[in-house]
């Protein structure tokens, strides 16, 4: 009778190792290519009329040297927030690149895509494999982000010449739509 009891409770220790095991992998997987892209579809950034101050920090470029946001005060900034290992980061690659592409002989428009919590030669070595032509910059411990109160990636502001926040977007947005680069556009003409 020992036998069996043991026998059975071992069976269940084993059964509910089991289901924690399922749920805690089922939580770690990535969302699909094509969950991202239902995501994208439906998020498109929102223009606000009102602003908050920015927030300055410093983060450095892929050759070590240092910044901080306030550098680029004057200029409408495009702060986007990412990781190399997002599938809705990677997603969004190809919009941030046709938006470069449209805004790189803007001087009053910057574009500072910021890698969080990785290497600077680890960015470089991914920038390289993906032909990316504009600047990328890290911020390798990731400081920023809590300033900003990013919780997913990507999230973008867009602050304006004043240095003021005057939009967030949660999330993968197509930035090389004519809407957006018109509202870039009239904001570095303000």
């Amino acid at each position: 009778m020992k036998k069996l009891t043991g026998a059975v409770f071992l069976a269940l220790i084993l059964m509910t190792a089991a289901y924690y095991v399922s749920k805690i992998k089922s939580r770690k997987e990535k969302p699909s290519l094509e969950e991202v892209k239902e995501e994208a579809e439906s998020s498109q950034p929102q223009k606000k009329r009102e602003s908050i101050p920015a927030i300055d920090f410093d983060f450095q470029d892929l050759n070590g040297r240092k910044y901080h946001l306030l550098d680029f005060k004057g200029k409408v900034i495009i702060l986007n927030f990412r990781r190399r290992e997002c599938p809705a980061c990677e997603y969004e690659l190809a919009f941030l690149k046709n938006l470069y592409n449209r805004i790189s002989g803007d001087e009053n428009i910057m574009l500072i895509p910021l890698f969080l919590g990785e290497g600077s030669f680890v960015i470089a070595d991914y920038i390289k494999g993906k032909n990316i032509k504009f600047s990328c910059y890290v911020d390798d411990y990731g400081l920023s982000a809590y300033k900003y109160r990013v919780y997913a990636v990507p999230t973008t502001f867009i602050i304006d010449k004043h240095f003021q926040i005057v939009n967030r977007v949660v999330g993968v947005a197509e930035w090389d739509s004519e809407e957006v680069i018109s509202w870039l556009e009239k904001l570095s003409n303000e």
